[in-house]
């Protein structure tokens, strides 16, 4: 084999394996889209999460969480974690003028954490942050976590 097409197959499977993963990522729910405007300015509406569920990472405070809404178990939100403590967690939005969150909910339970934001996908190398400054905005609510299969319907 010459170097050309050795170089050529390692890039087929380089390719191969991106796709792999790409599938594997969409398949298994790990893409989030963030939908408001509650993370301005760190996560804009249709910015991409790439997430693991929360039983598989250490909880901190400053991680970009999925949380179950209290007021909707079946609605997730994306916020950001700012406290853990005996009688639950507390999450809240970057831009307080837009987010609804333990401000206003309370302490949540631990278990209402469903997946931990790694990445902004599919930019990778984008650490998640916490801006060092803060949006404002007029509009009220929270930013919603869809996964793949809701965003198709």
């Amino acid at each position: 084999m010459t170097a050309n097409s050795l170089q050529q197959r390692g890039v087929r499977v380089l390719v191969a394996l991106a796709v792999a993963e790409t599938l594997a990522l969409v398949l298994n729910r790990s893409l989030i889209r963030v939908r408001g405007g509650s993370m301005l300015p760190a996560l804009w509406p249709g910015d991409l999460l790439l997430t693991v569920p929360a039983v598989c990472w250490r909880l901190r405070p400053g991680q970009v969480v999925v949380v179950a809404d209290p007021n909707d178990p079946d609605h997730r939100v994306v916020k950001r974690l700012t406290s853990i403590g005996p009688e639950g967690i507390e999450v809240h939005g970057d831009n307080p003028a837009a987010s609804t969150d333990s401000r206003a909910w309370g302490a949540l339970p631990r278990r209402s954490v469903r997946r931990v934001a790694m990445r902004r996908w599919p930019d990778v190398r984008t650490r998640l942050a916490h801006p060092g400054r803060r949006a404002t905005t007029n509009s009220s609510g929270s930013s919603s976590a869809t996964s793949p299969d809701a965003r198709r319907a």
